[in-house]
């Protein structure tokens, strides 16, 4: 399960140098795989060459 405490403290730190996005699943992983997102929250991971997934 997601540490809901880590991410809205990691959301506050990082506020104002970010932008967040909220997609599906498979608009995330073509955003990541075109280089348009550095770091990714999801449900399910597509293996990608160059990628690596961890549970949390």
């Amino acid at each position: 399960m997601l540490n809901l405490v880590w991410l809205k403290s990691f959301i506050t730190l990082v506020q104002s140098r970010s932008f967040q996005t909220v997609a599906k699943n498979p608009g995330i992983v073509s955003q990541l795989t075109r280089g348009e997102l550095d770091i990714a929250v999801m449900e399910w991971w597509n293996p990608k060459p160059g990628f690596e997934a961890r549970d949390c």
